[in-house]
């Protein structure tokens, strides 16, 4: 720290987990992202909110006595006893409604993924935070979305009722505020915010608060390099006090973006030429749009008619958020879209639950990204044990879902009262996530979105 700011991680401190920071700069304290943790499915699951004024009082006493602050104390790891009753989610005592409220200046997100926004309902409607909140008006066009169908997930499809209600996220989102690039709003007489262009996904933002002559920017997660569909990361010549970045790929140079586009076309290519089905777990905004209109175009280009489809309403609603916010995609995107929208594809359409089974060759793009749930997971199930098919895992995927099981080249899965299934597809991982590699990220930064061993390799 400065001496004058104080930074307590909440979440994703050296993780890929749940983002969420408070920055503490005077009385001004903000809340950068409250994201969930896709890994757990207790407690662990929402950042510790309960250490929130403890970790305020921590700071503001050694902000004075210019020393650093501790990390807060880490949620207790212990789930209750089965068939105790007592909820997963009550481990901490929950401070009275409101508190929050006189604690947190402002919470800033930015981005619309769950690891970044998933807690946002649960702060708000069952810990009573109703000061105010920004994001871009992509992210809040299509946060709901994401916030809802993972709710349906794990509510509906899985029984957890300890949880966040439809209901819940509707009023969260009527207490969010969105903001354009580059547009300033004076939060209190101290605090001045402003959001930049990220890339990484739709709407994503770079977010710039000051207070006094101290400046802060937090990137959430960002992307240095243009792609299909959205441009690079920009932000105006500025000399924040501290910056604050995430580091996924830290230590990671990854290939050229067009030696990565190469390699997946062949791989798909070669897999349906055998016969093969290919499966390509995807979230729904951001990456799936990205290798729609790569295989889109291929498809089109080697005049090939095998069937690519894309798992149903979360994805092509997604396509319609795209296509309402075509200002934040992309130049070539945007020069082109009055001749052809790109998100109109010609080669991919809806997936029915039933066609999995028929035979021959095809590609899925299927939601969730991790395989941790969902129809990723069920496709998953039925197509693994066949030797002729491929599963691309695009992105990173959490410890403690299947993909990081898959990737780590577990060729047997168990599941709790049904059969073990044997993994004898081809399980590949491409790199296709928008996040900044080692080549794209600045020297002085506090970092988040790691864990330990790579940001050690980093600071050597």
């Amino acid at each position: 720290g400065t001496g004058k700011i104080r930074v307590v991680p909440l979440g994703a401190g050296q993780d890929v987990g749940g983002s969420c920071v408070l920055v503490c700069i005077g009385k001004v304290v903000v809340m950068f992202d409250c994201g969930m943790h896709m890994g757990y499915t207790d407690h662990r699951r929402f950042p510790d909110f309960s250490s929130i004024p403890e970790a305020i009082g921590v700071a503001a006493a050694q902000a004075q006595a210019h020393t650093p602050p501790p990390l807060p104390p880490a949620a207790t790891a212990t789930p209750p006893p089965e068939g105790s009753g007592q909820a997963a989610a009550t481990v901490a005592a929950p401070l009275p409604a409101g508190s929050f409220n006189e604690l947190i200046t402002c919470v800033i997100v930015s981005h619309f993924h769950l690891d970044h926004c998933g807690a946002l309902p649960h702060f708000t409607e069952q810990r009573g935070y109703s000061g105010p909140i920004f994001m871009t008006y992509p992210t809040k066009a299509v946060a709901p979305i994401l916030l809802e169908d993972y709710r349906k997930i794990t509510v509906e499809r899985k029984g957890d009722n300890n949880f966040f209600t439809q209901q819940n996220v509707k009023d969260c989102m009527n207490k969010v505020t969105p903001l354009n690039v580059k547009e300033l709003i004076q939060v209190t007489d101290e605090l001045q915010v402003r959001p930049w262009y990220a890339g990484h996904v739709l709407g994503a933002g770079l977010w710039e608060i000051r207070v006094g002559t101290e400046s802060v920017v937090y990137t959430g997660d960002y992307n240095m390099t243009p792609d299909r569909h959205l441009g690079p990361a920009f932000i105006a010549p500025v000399r924040p006090t501290l910056l604050i970045t995430e580091s996924t790929y830290c230590t990671t140079i990854r290939d050229s973006r067009r030696a990565r586009e190469t390699d997946l076309l062949k791989r798909v290519h070669k897999c349906v030429e055998r016969g093969g089905k290919v499966l390509i777990p995807v979230f729904a905004l951001g990456r799936a749009q990205e290798l729609m209109i790569l295989l889109d175009m291929y498809w089109e280009r080697m005049n090939l008619n095998v069937p690519i489809y894309f798992s149903g309403g979360l994805i092509q609603k997604a396509n319609v958020v795209y296509t309402n916010f075509i200002n934040w995609t992309n130049q070539k995107i945007k020069q082109t879209y009055h001749k052809r929208n790109v998100f109109d594809f010609k080669h991919i359409q809806p997936f029915e639950r039933n066609i999995a089974e028929n035979p021959g060759p095809m590609v899925l793009f299927a939601t969730p990204g991790m395989l941790h749930t969902g129809l990723s997971l069920d496709v998953f199930k039925k197509w693994a044990p066949g030797e002729a098919n491929l599963v691309i895992l695009p992105g990173y995927c959490s410890p403690g879902t299947m993909g990081n099981a898959v990737l780590n080249g577990a060729k047997r899965l168990d599941f709790e009262g049904r059969p073990s299934i044997d993994v004898r597809c081809t399980v590949i991982a491409l790199s296709f996530s928008a996040h900044a590699d080692a080549k794209g990220l600045p020297e002085q930064s506090w970092f988040g979105h790691n864990n330990a061993a790579s940001l050690l390799k980093f600071q050597i």
